[in-house]
């Protein structure tokens, strides 16, 4: 028996146990950021990473599964979006309309940051970016140049306002005159943005699959038991992140902060 195939199994076998790192959102009012370079010691250009999610919710808005977008992610097909579109096709009645237009992905940008404003400020974290975001920093470095922005001894800071919720969110990102030099120590605390879009998992995808055939009436509702139970509060979201902590990244799911981003950028 050839038992160095074990260590690869066991490898994978911990994966599914493993709590990712959550993200970071803007919080409301001023936020003042210190982009970084990318986290691939080959590649620092690399900076960003797309990421998406599909929360599948019922009529009632309860999430049934949260599951990875491969288009939003990888830009390859995903069976999700395929599933959603199928079910749109044969599912009647604005309100299932609704359910099935909620069930698209949520898509942000994720990158390597410091909160300057926070208790930490010297220490990285995986910040969510909305895609109006994005697109003002990218101006922003196109008019100052990559040196200002990811610079580790001259680099600028970056300002951020949000204001408003739901629907009515929106951003403003600048680049600011003044200068934060980073602590030598950051670059070796970056986080791996591609272990953490690495979330692809065939039980849960079955489940996501199943979730939309059920909300589209495709499917018979299964009993709830206290496993399956849907989503609605704080404390639900903890057990459902023990639950699904099969790389499915629902550890950074916040009802309330979250439900509230993905009507961002609409």
């Amino acid at each position: 028996m050839d038992f160095s195939k074990f260590q690869e199994t066991l490898d994978k076998a911990k994966g599914r146990f493993m709590t990712r790192e959550k993200t970071t959102k803007f919080s409301p009012g001023k936020n003042r950021i210190r982009l970084l370079a990318g986290w691939r010691e080959t590649e620092r250009n690399q900076w960003f990473q797309d990421f998406g999610q599909h929360f599948i919710k019922d009529e009632a808005e309860q999430i049934q599964a949260i599951y990875i977008c491969l288009d939003a992610t990888f830009n390859k097909p995903c069976p999700i979006c395929q599933s959603i579109s199928k079910a749109r096709k044969v599912a009647k009645g604005e309100s299932m309309e609704k359910v099935l237009n909620d069930a698209n992905a949520s898509r942000v940008i994720l990158v390597n940051a410091l909160m300057l404003d926070s208790k930490e400020p010297n220490t990285p974290v995986i910040l969510e970016l909305k895609p109006s975001v994005f697109k003002q920093i990218v101006e922003g470095i196109e008019e100052w140049g990559p040196e200002a922005v990811f610079s580790p001894e001259k680099g600028h800071e970056i300002v951020v306002n949000r204001d408003g919720k739901g629907l009515n969110t929106k951003y403003t990102a600048a680049i600011s005159p003044k200068v934060f030099a980073a602590p030598a120590a950051v670059m070796e605390q970056l986080h791996d943005l591609d272990k953490y879009v690495a979330q692809e998992n065939e039980a849960n995808q079955i489940k996501a699959l199943n979730a939309v055939n059920t909300v589209a009436g495709l499917l018979a509702a299964p009993a709830v038991s206290s496993r399956d139970k849907p989503v609605t509060t704080d404390d639900d979201l903890n057990d459902f992140d023990a639950i699904e902590s099969t790389a499915t990244a629902t550890s950074s799911v916040n009802l309330g902060e979250d439900l509230d981003s993905l009507l961002d950028d609409l």
